[in-house]
């Protein structure tokens, strides 16, 4: 009992001086000294800090800025403006690079092959396919118009490096690429565009084709603006989606560019549409077989 008394009394006696401490009291020898805060040298020891002299003042030196609001205004002539559509010199976009345009279509990519022709006049322009290099070779353009149509005939609008023109293709539903159409571009090489015209030889239900270009017999720049389908009514249908062999572009396709699986992909849904016809098939012959074996 005692004990505990013993260690009651010392535990108030702690709280008692912990208080006294912190209130500082006079008469407590165990107070520090109250610290003025204000005071020189008050956080490190009782020496004051050496005062710094004055610096003169610079004669017609710009007053210290304190804050945003105390900033110079901003001149006119510091503002540069970029324009919207960049400004282009022979095959360079000055501004922006890649430079991605309305529908976020790159220029000269593929995807500006898709939806009806934009590009009116002749010449190299950014909102049409163009190769990779110029006279390099034969190219493609591939187009898909998102569901199957029977064309009547192909409308390829060429707005640069006219008459390449020499063949269309197209997948069949079995995935295989059929041919139709070749021949000679009906516009001429001279020509600064033209709006070329051919007829398929073959109908049958495609959703995408391939425009096929002889870019080395034809010098300069081989421009696609759009390609159309125009099927049995007369009715023109524009491609949603565009793959090339090679494209002037640069910077990653967007999300409407062809896949190159897509072969692929087309090659196993024609696969598997006919081995569900021989499985038909071999389920009529059974049948037929058990129907035949009844007495």
């Amino acid at each position: 009992m005692r004990q505990f008394i013993f260690i009651f009394v010392l535990c108030a006696s702690m709280v008692e001086a912990s208080a006294a401490w912190a209130q500082g009291e006079p008469n407590n020898p165990n107070t520090p000294p109250s610290v003025d805060l204000t005071e020189p040298g008050a956080l490190i020891g009782t020496t004051p800090a050496p005062q710094v002299e004055a610096q003169p003042a610079v004669e017609n030196a710009a007053p210290a800025a304190d804050s945003i609001d105390d900033q110079p205004p901003i001149s006119i002539d510091d503002i540069i403006i970029i324009e919207e559509e960049p400004v282009i010199q022979g095959r360079v976009v000055l501004g922006i690079a890649p430079h991605v345009g309305a529908g976020g279509k790159r220029s000269w990519g593929p995807e500006q092959a898709t939806g009806a022709p934009d590009t009116p006049d002749a010449g190299d322009r950014a909102s049409a396919w163009a190769p990779a290099t110029s006279d390099g070779g034969d190219e493609w353009l591939e187009l898909d118009y998102g569901k199957p149509l029977v064309p009547e005939a192909i409308v390829v609008y060429e707005n640069c490096g006219a008459g390449a023109l020499f063949r269309v293709t197209a997948y069949t539903d079995t995935g295989m690429e059929a041919e139709l159409w070749s021949g000679n571009d009906p516009t001429e090489a001279s020509s600064p565009n033209g709006v070329s015209t051919v007829p398929a030889k073959i109908k049958l239900e495609v959703q995408r084709i391939r425009i096929h270009l002889k870019c080395k017999e034809v010098s300069g720049w081989n421009e696609i603006d759009a390609v159309g389908i125009k099927d049995a009514e007369g009715t023109v249908h524009w491609a949603v989606r565009a793959g090339a062999s090679s494209t002037y572009a640069s910077g990653p396709p967007p999300e409407t560019a062809i896949d190159p699986r897509d072969d692929e992909t087309d090659r196993l849904r024609a696969e598997v549409k006919r081995l569900k016809l021989v499985i038909e098939e071999l389920r009529r012959e059974l049948e037929e077989a058990r129907q035949g074996a009844t007495p």
